[in-house]
């Protein structure tokens, strides 16, 4: 699939839906940005969220702001894109307005 962008956000997806998002996304080979915010995606999603970060090293942009993710989920999700990402690529990764416990 030719796709650049897809955006999936504002549809009230759970981890379920998010691996048929991602599903299509891995066979984009050209995928820069993935929209994901204003769902219901949780730390139950950080797994599938990471192998896919693995798996398409393409990806520039990760926005994942308005959902449920906590604290340690999201610094799990940072330790395993920075390890997965090509030397010296950048990885965009919006995460505001999730279920952070004092946020700094």
């Amino acid at each position: 699939l030719d796709y650049v962008e897809v955006d999936a956000s504002q549809n009230q997806l759970s981890v379920r839906g998010l691996q048929q998002v991602l599903y299509i996304c891995t066979r984009c080979e050209y995928l820069e940005v993935v929209k994901l915010f204003k769902n219901q995606l949780d730390d139950q999603c950080i797994p599938d969220l990471a192998f896919f970060l693995k798996k398409c090293s393409s990806i520039k942009e990760l926005h994942l702001s308005h959902n449920h993710f906590s604290r340690d989920g999201l610094a799990d999700l940072v330790e395993d894109a920075s390890r997965s990402r090509p030397s010296g690529e950048t990885l965009w990764l919006r995460v505001e307005q999730n279920d952070l416990a004092d946020p700094k």
